[in-house]
């Protein structure tokens, strides 16, 4: 299984596979690898043209997808593991559709042959604390629907529409008739498919503090007007407070984890909200977050006179290719908020907090609902699951700069 490795017992890699010894058989193979190194596996043992690979963390309970779908060339050299704890990589049979060990909920779950077990008490909610937010039956979120751009058909008769899918009065609470937000099982676990043909956001009916998120995002492939010719987009909307539609008629007043074509992780306050980010604005150029040489700067509502701006952009675009799944994380403590995509901190946001009334009074932003955005392009979310926590881990605490003055 194994393609060499090296004598020192600290970075040695254990492996295993299925079927009989000798033959090439298999239909999986593991590989457990504690710490930090490269690593070549011989694919040839499974016999199978297709395979699919990811990362498992026995911790966590988190997957990481490595390739999905791809042709087995006889060996998958890896040069990179997830950061933190212990890994193991799973290499399978993509016909086999096997379910990964983090994909069910609710029960006890075991994946490839019963060789590592995730234990999930009800509710779905794990031994670590990890709750799973989507069903089916979309059981802990409502759906807000704004007002459908005016190319939109087969909507009941008399439904207003807006020539910017915005300024027109929203369709409102529950009112889903073209089923924008939906739910279907692929192998055996929940996805959730966003068309994007009408504006809207999928709320949760809780709010969260202290916690950290997780989820995978996927684009699909239509677009919408009026952003047609724009980037697909959607949204992971946090600190969600007030009524429904503050912004555009649509989204709730919030902190937006931005989910664009080459932008993810890009954070947009919206309706009122604003924070502080370490930030470069490099000529000609946007705002960047940039924990090195970046000074700290307000970002979101009543900043303009401060020098401000609108968003502060993540520090490098981490995003896989179309089609293929994304996890993006979300860790809150208190006021400060970190976006991680595939594996890297793209932006840390401190000092949220919300604007109100005339005078502009501030106050903090801790906490609040979840939104994910119907935004003109299809989308695909999956895993979505979140745990309360008291301190960021040290993989996070290592990268976050000194605390600013509000």
């Amino acid at each position: 299984v194994l393609a060499g490795q090296g004598t020192d017992v600290a970075t040695r890699v254990q492996a295993t596979r299925d079927g009989t010894a000798g033959r090439n058989d298999a239909t999986f193979l593991m590989a457990y690898i504690s710490a930090p190194r490269s690593v070549t596996l011989d694919t040839q043992v499974i016999a199978a043209p297709v395979l699919d690979a990811y990362w498992f963390s026995p911790e966590t309970g988190l997957t990481e997808t490595i390739h999905e779908t791809f042709a087995n060339a006889g060996s998958l050299a890896l040069e990179q593991r997830p950061r933190g704890g212990d890994w193991v990589v799973v290499i399978e049979d993509a016909t086999k559709k096997y379910p990964r060990p983090s994909n069910l909920s609710g029960e006890t779950a075991s994946t490839v042959a019963g060789a590592f077990r995730l234990e999930t008490s009800p509710g779905g909610a794990t031994v670590e604390g990890w709750k799973s937010l989507l069903d089916e039956k979309l059981s802990a979120w409502e759906i807000w629907m704004g007002s459908p751009h005016q190319s939109v058909t087969g909507l009941p008769e008399g439904t207003p529409k807006s020539a910017n899918g915005r300024s027109g009065p929203p369709m409102g609470l529950g009112n889903d008739p073209k089923q924008v937000f939906s739910v279907s099982l692929e192998s055996g676990e929940p996805v959730l498919h966003v068309t994007g043909e009408i504006w809207g956001g999928l709320t949760t009916r809780e709010n969260y503090s202290n916690y950290h998120l997780r989820l995978d995002v996927k684009w699909g492939e239509k677009k919408w007007e009026p952003r047609l010719s724009l980037p697909r987009n959607s949204g992971l909307l946090y600190h969600c407070t007030g009524p429904h539609g503050a912004f555009w008629n649509t989204w709730k007043r919030c902190l937006e984890f931005e989910v664009q074509e080459n932008d993810m992780g890009d954070l947009y306050p919206l309706g009122g909200a604003r924070a502080d980010v370490v930030l470069i604005k490099p000529p000609s150029k946007v705002w960047i977050y940039d924990p090195i040489s970046g000074k700290p700067t307000r970002v979101g509502a009543g900043v303009k006179e401060q020098g401000g701006n609108r968003a502060a952009h993540r520090r490098g675009d981490f995003e896989r290719p179309n089609g293929e799944w994304n996890t993006l994380e979300l860790y809150v403590i208190g006021r400060t908020a970190v976006h991680v995509v595939n594996g890297q901190i793209v932006n840390v946001i401190r000092n949220c907090a919300v604007i109100e009334g005339a005078p502009g009074v501030e106050s903090p932003l801790e906490g609040g609902q979840l939104q994910l955005q119907s935004e003109s392009a299809e989308v695909f979310y999956r895993r979505i699951q979140i745990r309360s926590i008291t301190e960021f881990p040290a993989e996070i605490k290592h990268v976050l700069e000194p605390a600013m003055s509000p």
